[in-house]
């Protein structure tokens, strides 16, 4: 939790908390800035705290998911610490510019580094780019008081410049880091193709809605296949299916992928009755997934 603070860290199933380096500092400036009142600062202070409590604790968190945790990502509520963080980074400049008590909030910022230094959702750049943040608002807040001392408002300018450029390079690099670790851990599906449109022409020509269901088939490319080549299967994802749906579909013979939020296929006779499925797709396995084995049969049967 305390790596993903920082830049340029990444963790699928992990709770994405950055907000650049400025932002997290000034925020933890807000409980040592006596330019706040006691209300404001005590009270945001305690209320990011208490947000960011509620991830570690089962009941809590499943109260931010309406009780039922999500598939894939579990930390989908991160985004309202993020906000309050970037208010109580606001909160704590708006009243002017921190004391150097209030700099304090850089030991918390230090103590935080010092425990997630070996994380593995850490990597080489992510402290180098941190501390750059850090090197950064320092000298913006020095030229804020130089420009309020020697009267010269250009230096003010130059301070926010030099903020908002340090702000927008470090989400680039998180981001960055972000999109390529993705990318190696998420499925990876063929686009739109001449496999799909064989599919979809073929279930075209079976179709007998309503009289009976045609089944796209257990060969899918995608977890939702009869919405993208037609058909009226039992093969949906939604983070919304039901766990009788699924509970039901498993005691018929079937399975679920995606902690049960994917329900596949059922190809059996017997079931086929059951759900009135008058014709079903054959297809070969996916060649565009490289584990699947290849297939020298016709592309599509229907049966």
């Amino acid at each position: 939790m305390f790596a993903r603070l920082l830049p340029g860290g990444y963790g699928y199933n992990s709770p994405s908390l950055y907000v650049d380096t400025a932002a997290l500092l000034l925020a933890l400036t807000l409980p040592f800035n006596t330019a706040v009142s006691r209300r404001v600062r005590y009270g945001w202070s305690a209320l990011a705290v208490a947000v960011l409590l509620s991830f570690q604790w089962k009941p809590t968190h499943l109260a931010w998911h309406a009780f039922t945790t999500p598939n894939g990502s579990q930390f989908r509520q991160t985004f309202v610490l993020c906000a309050l963080l970037v208010i109580a980074a606001w909160l704590s400049l708006a009243h002017g510019r921190p004391t150097w008590r209030a700099l304090l909030g850089g030991g918390v910022l230090a103590a935080l580094t010092l425990i997630a230094r070996d994380s593995q959702l850490l990597y080489a750049w992510s402290v180098p780019i941190m501390l750059a943040g850090v090197a950064t608002l320092a000298l913006a807040l020095a030229l804020w008081q130089v420009a309020d001392a020697r009267r010269r408002p250009l230096l003010v300018v130059l301070a926010a410049v030099l903020l908002v450029g340090t702000q927008v390079g470090q989400s680039a690099a998180t981001l960055a880091v972000s999109d390529r670790k993705r990318l190696a851990h998420m499925d990876d599906y063929a686009p739109w193709g001449e496999r799909q449109r064989e599919q979809r022409a073929a279930l075209r020509a079976a179709d007998g809605w309503p009289a009976y269901r045609t089944e796209p088939g257990r060969q899918q490319t995608v977890g939702n296949d009869p919405m993208m080549v037609g058909g009226q299967g039992a093969q949906y994802y939604s983070s919304l299916t039901s766990d009788v749906l699924s509970r039901t579909m498993t005691a018929l013979g079937g399975g679920w992928t995606s902690g049960g939020r994917s329900v596949q296929s059922l190809d059996n006779p017997v079931t086929d009755v059951i759900f009135s499925v008058g014709a079903r797709l054959y297809s070969p396995p996916d060649p565009h997934q490289r584990w699947n084995p290849r297939h020298p049969g016709p592309v599509v049967t229907v049966r």
